[in-house]
């Protein structure tokens, strides 16, 4: 017997321990979290705080592991109540960016640091407090989509159950709804932050967690949300375009002087009247269109672009987006910025017709990853051998759904949900949000439930001080009366 007994205890044991080995694969991701704690003033309060560093495992809907997801947690730590406080769940586009420009450049604790305008230091950078971060009024998680960050598919398999509008709102829909129970969230005011591309997957999440998850939102904070309007196609794109354009000139000096001698919000909306009447009713006449008429609009045109009239003549009316950069500045031998049109530099060739980079960018991606990369491992002592992916390559159809649908969906299915529009004049695509909201006959009941505000900066208005001091204000009291 006692061989037997022998034999028998060593194939639990072995059992036991191919049991524990196979739980630590799965949880492994799971349990890689590192928790720091710190305190922050804001407003003239001190404000303690945890961070939360780490990767949690998300399952497919047969209970297999498909992705390591990373995320950063900001936990305010003077309150537990959790029916009471907001929690925040934010992200940026790309599609393929990382969080690390919310993260770094505006709500959160700490940022980048840059002049009061915006515009990056010589290197190398640094990270400072964020006194407007928006911690003082809820709680954040900044999510990095699969293949940014040091989020990760967990095995080799098919990438496109990661890509693609629908496919990347569900996974980070179970993200939320996992995260939500690992940390005591459920009875939380809840909101969805995205910026850019990350403003359509906000608004297929708040449908898929409305309808699939039984997951109610607050509110969904949308920022540069132009994105939602990309399957406008057609004449109309043109006519959207004038505003930025008018901006941008305005900006760089090159407005006559009615206009120029007035402020930035008098330009804009007079360039607004004309571009939604007068220039959109010559597009749509087509090639049916009177040269008399088409040399009036051409004229009138050139007042809110700053371009020339015999070029837009020979654009045919139509301005593109891209040509307008190297064009409006090119007798001094400049482009401008694409995500920030303030910001100039250089083509290798003057002559062409569209910029070879854009130097808002440019701009950007200096100091972000360096001040992150050191941030992670100084203050939250979170280190990884894997790269963290600022922005990735990715394959994505972005225009397989109605992405304005979604939050038609989801502001008529919750009659509590608020939504929060922000947007830069000097964006590039500035306007095409406001404009795809008008575009649909809400009743009174939706539509006093959504708000929109300016910001004299572009794409990532937040690393101007003056924006970013406004967007804290703003985000705060719409936190507020959403929760």
């Amino acid at each position: 017997m006692l061989p037997a007994l022998r034999t028998f205890f060593y194939i639990q044991i072995c059992l036991f321990i191919t049991l524990v080995n196979t739980n630590a694969q799965s949880m492994g991701a799971d349990n890689n979290f590192v928790e720091t704690d710190h305190v922050i003033e804001i407003g003239g309060n001190k404000i303690p705080y945890k961070a939360i560093a780490g990767t949690m495992t998300i399952d497919d809907e047969n209970g297999n592991p498909v992705a390591s997801v990373y995320s950063t947690t900001y936990k305010r730590t003077d309150t537990d109540d959790n029916s009471t406080r907001p929690i925040t769940f934010a992200f940026n586009g790309g599609p393929g960016s990382a969080s690390i420009w919310l993260h770094m450049g505006g709500i959160g604790p700490k940022r980048v640091k840059y002049d009061d305008e915006g515009f990056a230091p010589q290197p190398p950078y640094s990270v400072i407090e964020n006194e407007y971060s928006i911690l003082e009024d809820t709680d954040l998680v900044f999510i990095d989509p699969v293949f940014t960050g040091y989020s990760r598919p967990v095995n080799d398999g098919d990438d496109d159950r990661f890509l693609g509008v629908v496919n990347d709102a569900k996974y980070i829909s179970e993200f939320v709804r996992k995260y939500l129970g690992k940390h005591n969230r459920w009875s939380s005011p809840k909101f969805l932050l995205g910026e850019s591309y990350g403003t359509v997957r906000a608004g297929a999440m708040a449908r898929i967690m409305q309808q699939d998850q039984g997951i109610f939102l607050n509110g969904i904070i949308v920022v540069s949300g132009g994105s939602i309007g990309l399957r406008r196609v057609g004449s109309m794109e043109f006519a959207l375009n004038i505003p930025h354009f008018t901006a941008t000139a305005w900006y760089h000096n090159k407005l006559p002087a009615a206009l120029q001698n007035g402020t930035l919000e008098e330009a804009v909306k007079a360039s607004q009247e004309f571009a939604m009447g007068d220039f959109a009713s010559a597009l749509i006449k087509g090639n049916s269109i009177s040269e008399s008429d088409k040399e009036a609009i051409a004229e009138r045109t050139a007042h809110f672009t700053g371009l020339s009239k015999d070029y837009i003549l020979g654009a045919n009316l139509r301005l593109d987006r891209y040509k307008f950069r190297a064009e409006l500045l090119r007798e001094e031998g400049k482009i401008i910025g694409r995500l920030d049109s303030r910001h100039t530099g250089i083509n290798k060739d003057q002559t062409a017709e569209r910029p070879e980079l854009d130097p808002s960018e440019m701009a950007l991606f200096g100091a972000f990853p360096a001040a992150f990369n050191d941030y992670v491992r100084n203050d939250l002592n979170y280190d990884s051998d894997l790269e963290y992916v600022v922005s990735a390559d990715v394959g994505w159809n972005r225009y397989a759904v109605d992405t304005w649908e979604d939050y038609r969906t989801a502001l008529t299915h919750n009659e509590h949900l608020k939504v929060l529009f922000t947007d830069g004049y000097y964006d590039k695509l500035y306007y095409w949000a406001e404009h795809t909201i008008g575009q649909f006959a809400f009743p009174s009941s939706v539509a006093d439930r959504i708000s929109i505000e300016y910001y004299k900066a572009g794409h990532m208005m937040y690393v101007k001080k003056e924006a970013l001091i406004k967007m804290k204000n703003d985000l705060a009291e719409f936190i507020k009366s959403a929760s």
